[in-house]
C-alpha cells in the first residue's frame, strides 16, 4: 500500500511538472524535425535526379540535333559538289561537241568516234577532282580552237598515265600523237623497197613483228594494217574485205580442209565410233529429249515396244532371211500413216515384194545416216523448241526446218532411236549393277 500511495504520488508530481511537460514537448521537436529533415533530403535527391536526366536528356537531344545538322548541312555540300561536277563533265562535254570532236567542220564524225572519245572522256573525268575539273574547263574555255582544246585534255590524260592512274591502252583518242608516230618508227626497221615495176605474181608478205600486233586492237585497225602491208611489200593498199578475208584463211592454217573434205571426215569417224554404244551418258546430256515421246513408248504394248526398236546394224541385202522387218516396224511406230499405206499395198510377186523390200532398206538407210552437223542442228532445235514451247505452227515442223536435209518424220525417229538406246543402256547398267 505505501508503494502504490508513493508511486501515485509520484506521477502526481510528474503531471502538474511544467518543465516535465517541456522536455517532453522539446524531444517530440526533435523527433519530428529530424524526421522532415529525412524527408526533405531524399526529396531533395530525387529533384536533383530528375534535374540530371532532364539535363542529360536535353544535352543528348541538342547533340543529336546539332549531329542532325552537320550531317545535313554535309549532304548539301556533297550534293552542290556532284552537281559542280556534274556542270563541269557537261560543260567540257559541250565544249568537244561544239569543236565536233576534233573533226573538220565540213566533216562528220562517225559514231563509233564519238562513242569512243566520250568513253575516254568518262575515263578521264572519274579520276578528276572537282578543282581539276574546273581547271581543264577554264583551260578549254580559254582555247581558241579544237586542237588547243584537245590538246588540253591529251596533257590531263598524260598527267594521269605517267602518275600510274591507269593503263596508257585505256586512252586512244587523247594521247599525244608524237608517242605513236615515235613508237611506229621505232617498230618499222626496214625501209620502203623501191618498186619500179609490179610483177604478175604477187610477192609473198613478210611476217608480223611483235610490236606492230599491238597496234592490231586500236581503231582503223584494217586501215593501219592495209597501210602496213602496202609499206612492206609495195604494192597497192588492199581493202578491208580482202584484208578480213585474209586472216581467217591465216587463223585456219596451211592444212585447213574445204567443206566437202570436212564432211567427209566426219561421216567416216561417225560410222566408225562406237563410243555411244558404250558410253550412253555422253549422247543423254546433251540432248533435251521428247517428253511426250517418252510417254508414247511407255504407254505403247510390249510387242509394240519391243518391235520399236531400231537396230543398230546395217539393213541386209535382198537375199537376206529376215528382210528389214525392225526399220519397217519403227517407221509405222513413228508415223500411223505410213503403217497404214504399207499395209494397204499387196505384192503381187516375189519381184514386187523384193523391189518393196529394198525401197524401204533404203530409205531407212537414209533416214539413220546422221551427220554431226545435222546431229547439233537437231540438239539446238530440241532446247530452242521444247515440249513446253507455246507459238504459231507445229513444234516438229519448226524442228525440221531447223535441220538440213531431215524431215519432221526422220527428226521424230531420230530423237525415238536415241531415247530407247539411252533407256536401254540405262537398264543394262542397272541390271549389272544389282
Amino acid at each position: 500500500e505505501d508503494t502504490l500511495r508513493l508511486r501515485k504520488i509520484i506521477d502526481q508530481a510528474l503531471s502538474l511538472d511544467p518543465r516535465i511537460e517541456k522536455f517532453k514537448k522539446e524531444e517530440r521537436a526533435a523527433k519530428e524535425a529530424k524526421k522532415k529533415e529525412k524527408e526533405e533530403a531524399a526529396k531533395n535527391a530525387k529533384e536533383a535526379a530528375k534535374r540530371a536526366a532532364e539535363e542529360e536528356k536535353s544535352r543528348k537531344e541538342q547533340a543529336e540535333a546539332e549531329a542532325k545538322q552537320k550531317q545535313q548541312e554535309e549532304k548539301k555540300k556533297k550534293e552542290a559538289r556532284k552537281k559542280s561536277i556534274r556542270t563541269e563533265r557537261k560543260n567540257i562535254k559541250t565544249h568537244l561537241k561544239s569543236y565536233n570532236y576534233f573533226y573538220p567542220a565540213n566533216e562528220s564524225p562517225p559514231v563509233e568516234v564519238i562513242d569512243a572519245q566520250l568513253s575516254e572522256l568518262d575515263t578521264l573525268f572519274e579520276n578528276l577532282t572537282l578543282e581539276e575539273l574546273q581547271t581543264v574547263r577554264k583551260q578549254m574555255d580559254s582555247a581558241n580552237d579544237g586542237q588547243s582544246a584537245k590538246q588540253v585534255l591529251i596533257s590531263e590524260a598524260t598527267r594521269l598515265i605517267s602518275s600510274g592512274v591507269f593503263a596508257s591502252d585505256s586512252i586512244t583518242h587523247f594521247k599525244q600523237s608524237g608517242i605513236i608516230e615515235n613508237t611506229l618508227q621505232s617498230t618499222i626497221s626496214i625501209e620502203k623497197p623501191n618498186v619500179t615495176e609490179v610483177s604478175k605474181e604477187e610477192p609473198k608478205e613478210r611476217p608480223w613483228s611483235e610490236k606492230a600486233n599491238c597496234y592490231l586492237t586500236c581503231f582503223f585497225r584494217w586501215e593501219k594494217i592495209s597501210e602496213y602491208v602496202a609499206d612492206h611489200t609495195g604494192l597497192s593498199p588492199r581493202s578491208n574485205e580482202e584484208l578480213i578475208k585474209k586472216s581467217k584463211e591465216v587463223q585456219k592454217g596451211a592444212n585447213a580442209l574445204n567443206e566437202e573434205d570436212v564432211r567427209k571426215l566426219q561421216h567416216q569417224k561417225k560410222h566408225a565410233d562406237t563410243r555411244i554404244n558404250e558410253h550412253p551418258s555422253m549422247r543423254e546430256a546433251t540432248i533435251n529429249y521428247d517428253d511426250p515421246l517418252h510417254a508414247q513408248v511407255e504407254e505403247a504394248p510390249n510387242g509394240s515396244h519391243e518391235s520399236a526398236k531400231p537396230k543398230k546394224t546395217k539393213a541386209k541385202s535382198k537375199s537376206s532371211s529376215q528382210p528389214v522387218e525392225s526399220p519397217i516396224t519403227n517407221v509405222s511406230a513413228a508415223n500411223p500413216d505410213s503403217s497404214t499405206k504399207t499395209s494397204e499395198e499387196t505384192p503381187i510377186n516375189g519381184s514386187t515384194s523384193a523391189a518393196t523390200s529394198s525401197n524401204t532398206t533404203s530409205s531407212v538407210q537414209s533416214t539413220t545416216v546422221w551427220t554431226a552437223t545435222q546431229q547439233a542442228q537437231l540438239e539446238r532445235a530440241l532446247q530452242m523448241y521444247p515440249p513446253s514451247w507455246k507459238g504459231d505452227g507445229d513444234r516438229w515442223d519448226k524442228i525440221a526446218a531447223a535441220v538440213e536435209g531431215k524431215t519432221k518424220k526422220e527428226c521424230k525417229l531420230r530423237v525415238k532411236h536415241i531415247t530407247e538406246q539411252v533407256k536401254a543402256k540405262k537398264a543394262a547398267q542397272s541390271t549389272n549393277s544389282k
